[in-house]
């Protein structure tokens, strides 16, 4: 047994020699134990055998087997993905479980102390990790790349098991690493040279491989980057995070740059898992459901259901199945983060996993519960905006700019309790929510800069209120009536009828011009030219008096007349008038050239109206 060392402080070399001659003595007490006699060799030399034949032949055997039975279905996506799932499903179960008979052979020759089987443990949750990030890197490359689940070039899908393995390999690492401190009750400089050893395996990889990504999209056809626009978000997100990490490294923060390291490798092997199953129980569904499968002929032969209502319950049940998995995936993410201290393995292992599932509440009555308080949330979200915008909202002398502000308010606030009170009801806390906030917030903000940015100056815009539903804009060269302040974006009806979406943040960063309260509707160009004028001042003296005191025409602005040419016997102008009251912009246009006609009929001033 160890005991924590209570003699006063020396030098941090001298602590580290007495942390490594703890580490000794562990080792010499555990050789110095007596070898089983009967069935010890045999038993442990066969547990051995069997173990590497599971982790290495067999699961070959096994995934080409499975590959050649799902050839009989004739979904290809569905094909692809159920061998892309087994795949990263299989990988993991195989190398655990030949992990845990390595450690039953070495039990069964010589007895484990307490602390050696606690190694072991850790040991097992390493070879999980590994084949979980060896089966994913597998399963996302496929044999070709017509087979594999998700678009990805060559270059990096390539080299995704190796990442994939070494990642869950350094995983592994930490986790020994971390558990060896505890065990030997490390002094605080062991203890920081054991989190050293870490961060120097993880922070280069974590590096190597986004530089890799990088690497692969440079190479890409250009057409491919729009559909690995995700891809990049992620990699954006990942050097985010990274930095964060060499940052909390740098100004002594060890502790949180592991976690950092650990929960990025982590969570990129639960995400890509969560997106794998649910794709494929999304393609399952259908393809059980769809016109070609038993239960889809079941339900229309038998239960005389129709084409469409089948339709539907298979979209219901793929979102349900979605929803679920997102679910459980979350819960895994954030399981890593209530260990105080202990590291990632271990907090993942089954035993642990499996109490926070149960804490999680994924009963059929709670999932029930979460699934109708969310429903109700949304709802009653809905039916309280249209009151407030149909009902109460138009009694009151608030201008519509107010009233926008609040209804759009208030949709944010109600979605937003709606999730927290389903995530509740799922045993989700918030305090493990908020630390991953606080965790990523900085990832999320360098990855995500331009939709957050957006996302702020939409808040700004709905509490500042610059500008208002109804007022005339011009902003980042687009004009027109606000028509409505969006989360991320404003849409500005234009004076042709057209709709302009504007980032929110051009109207916090850039100059906005803001006729308020001009009512403003739209704008009508007309391009006149004109003959028999003694001078341009006299033309447009002339077409500007039958502008004057026209109904329909705003007066503020008022008319322009713009002369874009002269000859010898003929002017061009361009004329611009706004309309008042939303009044139509066509008929505006035909009322004018109307006037236009009438006024210059008779006289020696004729003009061309385009």
């Amino acid at each position: 047994m160890i005991s924590p060392d209570l003699s006063p402080p020396s030098s941090p070399f001298a602590l580290l020699a007495a942390d490594m001659g703890k580490a000794t003595e562990l080792l010499r007490q555990q050789m110095e134990q007596p070898w089983r006699s009967s069935p010890g060799p045999l038993l442990m030399i066969a547990l051995a055998v069997v173990a590497i034949v599971l982790i290495w032949p067999a699961r070959h055997s096994l995934l080409r087997a499975l590959r050649s039975w799902l050839q009989r279905i004739g979904d290809a996506e569905l094909r692809i993905l159920s061998l892309a799932v087994a795949t990263a499903i299989l990988t993991p179960l195989l190398f655990g479980f030949g992990a845990r008979l390595l450690l039953a052979a070495i039990a069964s020759g010589i007895p484990l102390l307490a602390e050696s089987r606690a190694l072991g443990e850790t040991m097992v949750g390493g070879f999980v990790a590994a084949g979980l990030g060896l089966g994913l890197g597998r399963a996302l490359k496929g044999r070709e790349s017509r087979d594999r689940p998700v678009d990805l070039p060559d270059t990096l899908a390539s080299v995704l098991p190796f990442y994939g393995l070494i990642g869950g390999i350094a995983l592994g690492l930490a986790g020994f690493v971390q558990r060896t401190s505890a065990i030997l009750h490390a002094s605080p400089t062991g203890w920081a040279a054991g989190q050293i050893l870490i961060l120097l395996i993880e922070l280069p990889l974590l590096a190597a491989f986004l530089v890799a990504v990088g690497k692969s999209r440079g190479d890409s056809e250009p057409d491919t980057h729009q559909r690995n626009a995700p891809l990049a978000a992620m990699t954006a997100i990942g050097w985010a995070v990274l930095l964060l990490a060499v940052g909390a490294a740098l100004t002594g923060h060890l502790a949180t740059a592991v976690l950092l390291t650990q929960e990025l490798i982590w969570a990129s092997f639960i995400v890509t898992l969560a997106m794998l199953v649910a794709r494929f129980l999304n393609a399952l569904t259908g393809w059980l459901l769809g016109d070609d499968g038993r239960a889809g002929r079941f339900a229309r032969h038998i239960m005389g259901l129709r084409r469409e209502r089948i339709r539907q319950t298979c979209i219901v049940g793929s979102a349900l199945a979605t929803l679920l998995v997102w679910m459980v995936a979350i819960s895994l993410i954030l399981a890593p983060l209530g260990g105080a201290g202990a590291s990632l393995v271990d907090q993942v292992r089954p035993g642990i996993v499996f109490d926070g599932l149960r804490q999680l509440n994924l009963a059929p009555k709670a999932v029930a519960v979460a699934l109708f308080v969310l429903i109700a949330g949304v709802v009653m979200t809905r039916v309280t905006r249209r009151w407030l915008e149909q009902r109460f909202l138009p009694a009151t002398a608030l201008d519509p700019g107010v009233r926008s502000s609040i209804v759009t308010g208030i949709g944010y606030a109600g979605i937003l309790a709606a999730l927290l009170a389903a995530t509740s009801a799922l045993g989700i806390s918030l305090d493990k929510i908020t630390l991953v906030a606080s965790a990523l917030s900085v990832g999320i903000g360098f990855g995500l800069q331009s939709i957050i940015q957006n996302f702020v100056s939409g808040v700004i815009l709905l509490l500042e209120r610059p500008i208002e539903v109804g007022d005339w804009v011009s902003a980042s060269g687009s004009e027109g009536s606000v028509r409505r302040i969006r989360v991320r974006a404003t849409e500005l009806e234009t004076a042709d009828g057209g709709i302009a979406i504007v980032p929110n943040s051009a109207f916090i960063s850039s100059p906005v011009l803001n006729r308020a309260g001009a009512g403003v509707a739209g704008r009508v160009e007309l391009t006149l030219t004109v003959t028999g004028a003694d001078s341009p001042n006299a033309a447009r003296d002339a077409l500007l008096a039958l502008m004057r005191g026209r109904d329909g025409v705003l007066a503020d602005p008022k008319p322009q007349l713009l002369i874009t040419g002269a000859s010898a016997d003929s002017y061009t102008f361009k004329l611009r008038a706004w309309s008042a009251d939303g009044g139509d912009i066509d008929s505006l246009r035909s009322e004018l050239i109307y006037t236009l006609v009438a006024g210059l009929a008779g006289g020696s001033m004729k003009a061309s109206i385009s």
